[in-house]
Order: structure tokens, then sequence, then C-alpha cells
């Protein structure tokens, strides 16, 4: 059986307030479709331009 293994991109907020983050979600994780919180499992859509994070919330994406 093989294995396969992909990125995982940590996104924190280190903040008191709601941010809005824009990445280049193709040159991180492949993607411009979705992305999955790895510890939640919440799939969020990345197809606009940003990411809304909660102050002080942490984000581990993968595809």
């Amino acid at each position: 059986m093989s294995v396969q293994r992909g990125r995982v991109v940590c996104i924190t907020n280190l903040t008191g307030d709601e941010r809005l983050v824009s990445p280049d979600w193709r040159a991180l994780l492949g993607t411009r479709n979705a992305i999955r919180d790895q510890v939640t499992g919440v799939r969020f859509n990345v197809h606009g331009p940003s990411l809304g994070l909660a102050p002080w919330q942490t984000v581990w994406a993968t595809i």
C-alpha cells in the first residue's frame, strides 16, 4: 500500500480582531478550490480571494 503525503499549512490569526488573509492557495497547496481544516474537519471554499479568521483562530489547512 502506498501512502500519499500532502502539504499542511498552518494559518494563524495572532490578533484579537477578525482578519481576512489572502494567501496564494495554488502555490501553498496546489489548489484554488476547497481546503479542509485538519483539526475541525471543516471545509473552506477558497474560490474567493481571502479566508476569514476569527480572533486567535488557527487553521491547519490541507486539500
